[in-house]
């Protein structure tokens, strides 16, 4: 037997065919740019993280080499214990808040190694230019429309009206060829039949009718799935936009204002302490002060880079 559809059925199961390996496609073209954001991200995390924990150690090594000077002074009587004991003090903050880090470090690199393997073991290298894109800024919005996730919806989208084209075809008839021959002997005469039929699509109301009807429902769903989208994405397009240039403001400060000051306030105590003017504590402060505000600067610096990694890696073609 062979069956012979109508032509118009034919096309349209090739064309859904086609639509559904560009479905695929699309998805596969989705996941890539997605690993390749989320990785970026992951290494630019894992970066940031060791310089915030090279930061508190350096912080540590500093408040080692005052309890080493002020074990000298007080050899000399120049100096009291309770320096000595606020410093030890000040030193176990800083390794408890080293030891921290040194957790974020690790939970960054299995992240890393989640997505790429035994190459998260490697040192990383330096970070990206993340103060500016690899294509116009303007262009972020403008090409929203080839969007990884927009792509695969657009693509469903061309299948739902693939299908609709198919339950359309389902109106028009086919028939079908059967030869068969029929080994019967001895009893009776060997037998050759040949039949032709055809479909009879009666009352297409209730069942042609109401299968295009649903295929069009479903075009309209994907359709307005693919709106909802594209509302939604360029909401997070315009948001990563914000967080960027809000991180650029606050690193801005921070180097032109924040860290200068903090500097400034080191030496004014030190040198007060140094010359018998001032305690130690103000001392203290100012050099938590200084990797406070450096650590501000990594904060700022990581949101920046997340915000640059997920709108330079946005788009697939990236």
């Amino acid at each position: 037997s062979q069956e012979f559809p109508n032509a118009g059925k034919r096309e349209a199961r090739n064309l859904r065919a086609g639509r559904m390996r560009d479905v695929e496609g699309a998805n596969l073209g989705a996941q890539r740019a997605a690993v390749r954001r989320d990785i970026a991200i992951a290494w630019l995390e894992a970066h940031y993280a060791e310089r915030g924990r090279d930061a508190l150690q350096r912080l540590a090594k500093q408040f080692e080499l005052q309890i080493q000077a002020v074990g000298a002074g007080i050899a000399r009587g120049r100096q009291t214990a309770a320096e000595s004991f606020m410093l030890r003090h000040a030193l176990e903050q800083a390794n408890d808040r080293v030891i921290e880090q040194e957790r974020m470090v690790a939970r960054s690199r299995i992240m890393l190694a989640s997505l790429i393997g035994e190459e998260a073991k490697r040192p990383l290298g330096d970070p990206p230019d993340t103060s500016r894109f690899a294509h116009a800024r303007e262009d972020l919005l403008a090409q929203l429309g080839e969007h990884p996730q927009l792509r695969v919806l657009d693509q469903r989208e061309n299948l739902a009206r693939a299908e609709v084209e198919l339950a359309r075809s389902m109106r028009r008839t086919d028939w079908m060829l059967e030869v068969g021959y029929g080994q019967r002997r001895p009893y009776f005469d060997n037998m050759l039949t040949v039949m032709i039929s055809f479909d009879l699509p009666w009352q297409t109301e209730r069942r042609q009718d109401r299968d295009i009807a649903s295929r069009l429902a479903e075009l309209e769903q994907a359709r307005a799935m693919r709106e909802d989208a594209r509302r939604r994405h360029e909401a997070e397009v315009r948001g990563w936009l914000a967080d960027f240039d809000a991180a650029g403001r606050r690193i801005e400060r921070s180097e032109r204002v924040l860290l200068p000051l903090a500097r400034e306030r080191r030496e004014a105590a030190l040198a007060a302490y140094q010359g018998a003017r001032g305690e130690l504590g103000p001392v203290l402060e100012a050099e938590r002060a200084i990797t406070e505000t450096e650590l501000g600067l990594l904060q700022a610096l990581t949101e920046r880079a997340k915000a640059w990694a997920s709108l330079n890696f946005l788009y697939s073609h990236e």
